[in-house]
């Protein structure tokens, strides 16, 4: 126990245990949790939690757990940090238009994309271009602008300079990703400014639509162009990291498999499978804003308290069947796992506003590989991990049946 009444017993009582936690960081965490409980210390100002109606309360409590402030803030003021209040509202507007009856109405046009992107087959080298497809396929049904070339290469090449630079920044990097996301501030700024002057009443409408429909006066175009960007990123490289590791797991698996994955009740529980055993955001960062009791522990004020979402996923205390097997079977049940022990998106008012149009376009992705093409992976490959979770190395080759 801590001889420090002021935290969780953790690493810093007696060393931790033994193991690198920077070769198998997974393997590390584990051993914390088995030796100090589901609420243990990693540093002084690390609180972490894995017990998972901690994490929901954590989730759903965003005055007493608010996110942390970016690593590369803009020159303006941020909508989610700043401006809780039209966050929530924009928020409510993008979360009605990506409704279950949307997202399964976008169903046809994602597939389209797939199968235009595997048209002549494709060979994958590197997680980027598969980022890179999966925006093609997405964004034209988030924001037609996208199409445009002075919009849709700066939004690419921005998200891979961020996700690439998330580990170590010098002063200068920090400075050039700053301009440069001010300069898809502006590009989104303007797409708002075309749109108001010019709306295309015959084009099916899309986020930009849906936040230009709230006639309250509470939305700036600087809002609405930063909700745009926010939503643009999170589904070019969250759900791209989840397009990767879906490919994978479709290349391991057998014909008959393959084919049962065209139906969709098959190919959901396919994904839903995918999202346990891999989740794209291994771990969920949150501030406490005052002091706060976790597991029966005080938390300081201004700690970070980090969510093992991935512990959650693979805890076999949790789940019915072992966790570590890769097995889309296990959601045929009524009760998988225990509540609260599965959060691909999060939970609480920060929910991701994208699951369903990333569950539909990972669904999509799964049954279009399934009515006719094959997957072939290269491996051993490993987790590397930023503040997403990649596949490392990636080598996919997709062909089409002859």
């Amino acid at each position: 126990m801590s001889t420090d009444a002021r935290r969780a017993p953790g690493v810093l009582d007696d060393g931790g245990p033994s193991g690198d936690p920077r070769r198998d960081p997974r393997a590390y965490l584990d051993a914390c949790a088995a030796r100090y409980g589901p609420v243990y210390t990693l540093t002084a100002d690390q609180t972490h939690v894995r017990a998972p109606e901690a994490i929901r309360h954590i989730l759903r409590t965003e005055d007493e757990f608010p996110l942390a402030p970016a690593l590369v803030e803009s020159t303006r003021d941020s909508i989610q940090l700043d401006h809780p209040d039209r966050w929530r509202l924009a928020r409510r507007l993008i979360w009605d238009h990506l409704d279950a009856a949307a997202c399964a109405k976008a169903a046809p046009q994602l597939a389209r994309g797939w199968r235009e992107e595997f048209a002549g087959g494709a060979r994958y080298r590197s997680v980027g271009p598969v980022v890179d497809a999966t925006a093609a396929v997405q964004w034209p049904y988030l924001l037609r602008d996208c199409a445009r070339p002075e919009l849709g290469p700066l939004l690419l090449a921005t998200s891979h300079r961020r996700q690439r630079s998330i580990n170590g920044l010098t002063a200068w990097g920090r400075y050039r990703l700053r301009k440069q996301f001010d300069q898809v501030i502006e590009g989104l700024l303007a797409a708002v400014a075309r749109r108001r002057a010019v709306a295309d009443a015959s084009a099916p409408p899309d986020l930009l639509d849906s936040l230009l429909a709230d006639d309250s006066g509470a939305l700036s175009d600087l809002d609405i162009a930063q909700t745009l960007a926010i939503c643009l990123d999170s589904a070019m490289m969250t759900t791209g990291s989840a397009v990767c590791w879906t490919l994978l797991a479709y290349a391991d698996c057998d014909a008959a498999t393959r084919s049962a994955l065209r139906e969709g009740v098959a190919a959901e529980d396919f994904v839903r499978e995918v999202l346990r055993h891999t989740p794209v955001m291994e771990m969920l960062n949150r501030t406490a804003a005052t002091g706060v009791n976790l597991g029966g522990h005080p938390v300081a004020p201004g700690s970070t308290v980090l969510m093992d979402i991935a512990g959650l996923h693979h805890d076999p205390q949790l789940w019915e069947q072992d966790p570590e097997q890769f097995c889309p079977a296990r959601w045929k049940t009524d009760r998988p796992h225990a509540p609260g022990a599965y959060l691909p998106f999060g939970a609480g008012p920060r929910f991701c506003l994208g699951s369903r149009i990333a569950t539909a376009t990972l669904t999509t992705l799964v049954q279009t590989l399934a009515e006719g093409y094959s997957v072939r992976s290269a491996g051993p490959w490993r987790c590397r991990r930023d503040n997403l979770n990649w596949p490392h190395p990636f080598r996919i080759e997709i062909t089409l049946h002859g």
